[in-house]
């Protein structure tokens, strides 16, 4: 078998430079074609500071203020679901959160007996005015290209009652502060 050199064209470092490419050899759409990135196709956000959802549920509720809708342009897309909630329950209590899409329950852990299936769960409170923070992310793969509601979830261990955004004592003053909470969902297009 013969052995064939390729002429470099005076590179001579085993690299090529964009000044060694000619202006039109590589194109935005040469590049598109070639990278297969999940690319976002939409975003939808909801931000709510509303302190007036509250509920004693001992079992996962829909938190007022906190879905948000999508249609997805085809049914490969997936959805990036990101929400970060500001939550508490009574003191010495935990409080829990979930995500649901539509009326079914997505990301959450798998409960044994009487546990509650949720995604995160809260820190046990000291005091009567400490507010948390918690974050959820969840790529789903709803399949299918008809609009979908995203939801958070939340209760309170035991009856306790679960809070949006404010601290069980909500008290009026400089060492005590409210929450703001949002959910926002991307299209990852296939």
């Amino acid at each position: 078998m013969s052995k064939t050199t390729i002429p470099t064209g005076g590179i001579t470092d085993a690299t090529i430079a964009t000044a060694d490419l000619a202006d039109d050899a590589v194109t935005a759409a040469k590049i598109a074609d070639a990278v297969t990135f999940g690319k976002i196709g939409q975003v939808v956000s909801t931000h709510t500071n509303a302190v007036s959802f509250s509920t004693s549920a001992s079992t996962m509720t829909d938190v007022t203020g906190m879905s948000v809708a999508i249609t997805p342009s085809a049914t490969s897309s997936k959805i990036l679901i990101l929400a970060s909630v500001t939550a508490t329950s009574n003191e010495s209590t935990r409080c829990f959160l979930g995500l649901k899409r539509g009326s079914t329950v997505i990301a959450n852990g798998s409960p044994s007996s009487s546990q509650i299936a949720g995604v995160n769960t809260g820190h046990e409170q000291e005091g009567n005015n400490a507010l948390f923070n918690y974050h959820i992310s969840f790529l789903d793969s709803p399949s299918s290209s008809s609009e979908q509601t995203y939801k958070v979830t939340g209760c309170a261990e035991g009856s306790d009652v679960f809070r949006l955004n404010r601290s069980p004592g909500d008290g009026d003053s400089n060492t005590v502060s409210r929450g703001a909470s949002s959910i926002t969902v991307m299209e990852v297009l296939a």
